[in-house]
């Protein structure tokens, strides 16, 4: 050959070609370095008359200069063809619509330039095609609609540059498909619509780069899928519409960038699927409208950014969904009209972040919830309308934030209900029309900020309910027309602030109400109805107790009233079929002074007009169940409140001396004490108005005494004689006017404490 270099526009085609390729690498690679800049073309040659009995076909090594290199339509037999470690330059290199037939294709280590590769429509037959540590250049490569046969195709640890890379409707046969290891740099990598056949799909430790990558449509086989360790850019990653088989399906220790991952409408087989310690950027993720079968689902460890991420209307199979420990950013997080199979649902430990949480509509198998010390950030959540099946539903020891907390209309099954320990912020927190099943609902140690809490209309089973050391801010405590079952209905313990507590129109089977703080709140349960037992026990605290009803309540049980309130409690048409203990309930009458008025109240009127009528009731009570002593507090309450608004003011003023002398036949030290003090202050009037006489002081004195003290007693048989004599020597048997009215005076006053000690002392020991 002459060693003159042809024109760059010169073309090495047909037989010319094939001659030069028969010589060899050694001569071919010799032309080529001295003709660089030519194309070189098989355009449509059919090489399969060039094999020997099906072998080989070699471009092993072989240097294709730094023009185009084209095999459009070549055709190659059922041998093996071999272009390991072949090297492209800069120009387009196609294999458009060439034709491989049923022997291995081997492009390993083979070294392609900056432009783009073209191998779109190809059709490989049912060899291993390889392109196993192959270099790509920048250029794109082009595998769209390519037909790889039954056998195993592999990529891995193949380099890609920054072109894209499309393999869109590529079909690839029963064979194995490996990337494992490839790296693709910035441009889009495109499988949407590619199907892969039922051998394993192997991308593990693939490095995806900024680009968009595309698995959308595609279609994938019953064996494993695998993207263990897998790097995505920053790029969207789309796997909306996929199907993949009944194998498994690893994303496991995958990273996804910042880009939005979409696995909306994905279809996933009956095999595990695993995303455990995958990282997700700050893009959205969707799983929206995605079926899993009936294998596990693994988000384990996951972390979320602060996208978005969506799994409303996704259908979960009957293996288990794990979500414990994952993370979240602070995005909002769906599962609003999500179903979940009768596998254990887990987001134990999972910690979410300040945006909205929606598991609206939810539908629950019969498995077990459980969101056991899982973290929520401030934003809402949301379990309205959420079914839960006949599994445990665990919210023990959760933590929320300030945000707020819905389960209205949620649909809890026959499991047990656990919120021990957890922790609300000051948002309200929502129950109301919530239905729970037989099995028990425990709120033991739960902590409630200021907000809300509502059980309105909420309807409980027959299982206990349970609110023991339950901490309660000052938001609203309701359960108004809440309707509970057989079960026992416990408020031990428990820590009421400022907010008021709502029973009204509730049906209860038991109830043990024993606060151990009480604020300034109000109890309102009118028309309460309970079927067993009632106990309501306050603490020392209930002094602060603003307003207790229980107007209209129905007992059919025992009912147990008992401890210092600092209100009087409305039990007005109450109806019980059994005893109403009162005997340890002390009630406090809330006065104020009114200074503008006349005429003038001389003592604190009762705030609440209804004070006397709710004192009587307590009365009525007390009396019906022989209760004389606390019958007795009641009566004074009672006349206490009337004082200076329903008694006429002569009355009140009769009715507060009535008070003052011995809290109305309560006490026996104030009238005897009066009494003991109006015998001194007598006496000494009647030393003072003594007729002067010779005798000495010290008989004035006693003879003074002595008339005081039977004029205080005159029903003894001595009082008689002992007053004549002190008034013969007093006032020489003749006493003044005067004296007879001091007389007249002591003796009205003395027989009104003999009455009121004999009245304290007929109440103190009444049988």
């Amino acid at each position: 050959m002459t060693e003159a270099i042809e024109p760059e526009t010169q073309i090495l085609a047909g037989e010319e070609a094939l001659k030069l390729w028969r010589k060899g690498p050694a001569e071919w690679n010799n032309w080529v370095n001295l003709h660089h800049g030519w194309k070189i073309s098989f355009y449509g040659v059919d090489f399969s008359s060039e094999r020997e009995s099906e072998g080989e076909l070699s471009f092993s090594g072989y240097d294709f200069g730094n023009n185009n290199v084209d095999f459009y339509e070549a055709t190659f037999g059922d041998g093996k063809v071999d272009f390991s470690e072949a090297t492209f330059g800069d120009g387009i290199v196609t294999f458009f619509k060439a034709n491989f037939g049923d022997g291995n294709v081997d492009f390993t280590a083979a070294n392609f330039g900056d432009n783009n590769v073209n191998f779109s429509e190809a059709t490989f037959g049912d060899g291993i095609v390889t392109f196993f540590k192959a270099n790509f250049g920048d250029g794109n490569v082009d595998f769209t609609a390519a037909n790889f046969g039954d056998n195993n195709v592999n990529f891995s640890e193949a380099t890609f540059g920054v072109g894209n890379v499309n393999l869109s409707g590529t079909k690839f046969g029963v064979g194995n498909v490996s990337f494992i290891g490839t790296t693709f740099a910035d441009g889009d990598v495109d499988f949407s619509a590619a199907n892969f056949g039922i051998g394993n799909v192997n991308l593990s430790g693939t490095k995806f780069g900024s680009g968009k990558v595309d698995f959308s449509d595609a279609t994938f086989g019953d064996s494993v899928v695998s993207f263990f360790g897998a790097t995505f850019g920053d790029g969207n990653v789309d796997f909306s519409d996929a199907t993949f088989g009944d194998g498994n399906v690893d994303f496991s220790d995958a990273t996804f960038g910042d880009g939005n991952v979409d696995f909306s409408d994905a279809t996933f087989g009956d095999g595990n699927v695993d995303f455990s310690d995958a990282t997700f950027g700050d893009g959205n993720v969707d799983f929206s409208d995605a079926t899993f079968g009936d294998g596990n689902v693994d988000f384990s460890d996951a972390t979320f950014g602060d996208g978005n991420v969506d799994f409303s209307d996704a259908t979960f199979g009957d293996g288990n969904v794990d979500f414990s420990d994952a993370t979240f950013g602070d995005g909002n997080v769906d599962f609003s009209d999500a179903t979940f199979g009768d596998g254990n649902v887990d987001f134990s430990d999972a910690t979410f972040g300040d945006g909205n949480v929606d598991f609206s509509y939810a539908n629950f198998g019969d498995g077990n919830v459980n969101f056991s010390e899982a973290t929520f950030g401030a934003g809402n959540l949301d379990f309205s309308r959420a079914k839960f099946g006949s599994g445990k539903v665990d919210f023990s020891k959760a933590n929320f934030r300030d945000g707020n907390v819905t389960f209205f209309l949620a649909n809890f099954g026959d499991g047990e209900v656990d919120f021990y320990g957890a922790t609300f912020g000051d948002g309200n927190v929502d129950f109301s029309d919530a239905t729970f099943g037989d099995g028990n609902v425990d709120f033991l140690g739960t902590t409630f900020g200021d907000g809300n809490v509502n059980f309105f209309a909420a309807t409980f089973g027959d299982g206990n309910v349970n609110f023991t050391e339950a901490n309660f801010g000052a938001g609203n405590l309701d359960f108004y027309a809440a309707n509970f079952g057989d079960g026992n209905v416990n408020f031990d313990l428990v820590t009421l602030c400022d907010g008021s507590v709502i029973f009204t129109e509730a049906k209860l089977a038991t109830l043990y109400f024993n606060p151990t703080t009480i604020g300034a709140c109000r109890i309102e349960a009118e028309d309460l109805s309970i079927k067993n037992r009632a106990v309501f026990e306050f603490p020392l605290s209930a002094e602060a107790l603003t307003f207790l009803s229980l107007q209209g309540a129905s007992f059919d049980g025992p009912l147990r009233l008992s401890g210092n309130i600092g209100t009087i409690p409305d039990l007005r048409a109450t109806r019980s079929t059994h005893q109403v203990d009162l005997s340890a309930l002390k009630v406090n009458l809330r006065r104020v002074w009114q200074w503008r008025s006349w005429p003038p109240k001389l003592s604190p009127v009762a705030e609440d007009p209804t004070d006397g009528a709710k004192s009587g009731r307590l009365k009525e009570i007390a009396e019906t169940n022989r209760d004389h002593h606390a019958a007795l507090r009641f009566s004074a309450d009672e006349n206490r409140a009337r004082r200076w608004r329903e008694t006429s003011w002569l009355g009140s003023v009769l009715d507060m001396a009535f008070s003052v002398c011995s809290d109305y036949g309560q006490n026996i030290l104030r009238p005897l004490a009066a009494l003991l003090i109006f015998t001194v202050v007598f006496t000494l009037l009647y030393k003072a108005m003594k007729t002067p006489v010779s005798a000495d002081v010290g008989s004035m004195w006693e003879e003074a005494l002595l008339l005081s003290v039977s004029n205080s007693v005159p029903f003894l048989p001595q009082s008689s004689i002992l007053r004549t004599d002190a008034i013969d020597v007093l006032y020489c048997g003749t006493p003044s006017l005067a004296v007879y009215a001091i007389m007249i005076a002591q003796g009205v006053f003395s027989f009104i404490f003999l009455f009121l000690v004999g009245l304290g002392l007929r109440n103190r020991f009444r049988l």
